[in-house]
């Protein structure tokens, strides 16, 4: 080995060593007015602040966000849906920023040390954070962890932990949960039990995604197919349909009635079946009352909506 390849792989064990061992430093973010620039942030070990910050009324809901495996705390995926609720109003809008502890110098090689060394920790350890909220005044029935992929499995530890505590939380809605060493039983994954009502959104199954039905309801956008529509020209096909999750709950946030989804054992099911099942709109808290597999399809662009015209069977092809 050469002198030069020798010095590279010292520098990789270094950065390897300091993802495991070092990075250990997360923080809620809590917005407030109307300016996604405009936060008040603490950390995990100080965390009763949050409850006197500006941004915090104790008469609303509170929405607590999360992005995965090498997301940013100003990524476009916490910009688009922490606008989108700024938008909306009424609601504490907190982001859940584990940014060190999920970016990391080796990029995908890293990927198993984060499942295994960070996202349970941190998922139990938001956990203790939200049950000593809680104590302090928070009201755990009206708190809903939204979470992006790797961010949706943390959110399934922290569920659990709020359980074991004698609590639970309201709502938890994975968008597209990272299925690579969750689909297996490698590690314990998100799933209906981690909440009162979870929801999960399922855009790049097998792919970044999970392929398995985990959830108070499982909502498949254009079945199982292997890219979402649009996505087939991107440079990465599979990251472009696994953002696709959080672009569609932002849409059907700001737009409850435009995404409609329809019952059905399995996407053949769906295609193939004589008679049509229950059909639910997805945006907002309007799917709480159901459960199961619900499926539906969407247009290649922004807009992504087909309103009613999604249910129908036939707008949908595999691939």
């Amino acid at each position: 080995m050469t002198v030069e390849r020798q010095r590279k792989c010292l520098l990789l064990m270094i950065f390897f060593a300091f993802g495991i061992c070092c990075a250990d430093a997360a923080y809620l973010r809590i917005y407030c007015g109307e300016n996604f620039d405009e936060y008040d942030e603490f950390d995990l070990e100080s965390p009763l602040g949050l409850l006197d910050s500006t941004g915090y009324d104790e008469s609303r809901h509170t929405v607590i966000y999360t992005f995965g495996f090498q997301g940013k705390a100003n990524g476009q995926s916490v910009k688009t849906i922490v606008e989108t609720y700024l938008r909306i109003g009424n609601i504490n809008i907190i982001l859940f920023n584990w940014e060190k502890e999920a970016t990391t110098p080796l990029g995908a090689i890293s990927y198993g040390t984060i499942v295994a060394k960070t996202v349970n920790k941190l998922g139990t350890k938001l956990g203790d954070v939200l049950v000593s909220l809680v104590s302090a005044g928070l009201d755990i029935n009206k708190v809903h962890l939204i979470g992006f992929s790797l961010g949706a499995q943390l959110f399934g530890y922290t569920g659990r932990q709020v359980i074991r505590n004698n609590f639970q939380i309201q709502r938890i809605t994975a968008l597209d949960p990272a299925g690579p060493l969750y689909d297996g039983k490698f590690f314990e994954s998100l799933d209906e039990d981690s909440a009162s009502f979870v929801d999960v959104f399922h855009t790049n199954p097998s792919g970044l995604g999970s392929h398995k039905s985990q959830a108070t309801i499982d909502i498949w956008f254009n079945c199982e197919r292997k890219y979402q529509p649009g996505c087939e020209v991107e440079d990465d096909p599979v990251l472009c349909s696994h953002d696709r999750s959080w672009k569609y709950y932002s849409e059907g946030l700001e737009n409850p009635n435009s995404f409609q989804a329809v019952s059905a054992s399995g996407c053949l099911d769906w295609l193939h079946k004589d008679e049509d099942g229950q059909v639910i709109y997805i945006g907002g808290n309007s799917t709480l009352n159901y459960s199961g597999d619900f499926y539906l399809s969407t247009y290649s662009k922004s807009p992504y909506s087909k309103g009613a015209d999604g249910v129908y069977k036939n707008s949908c092809t595999l691939q």
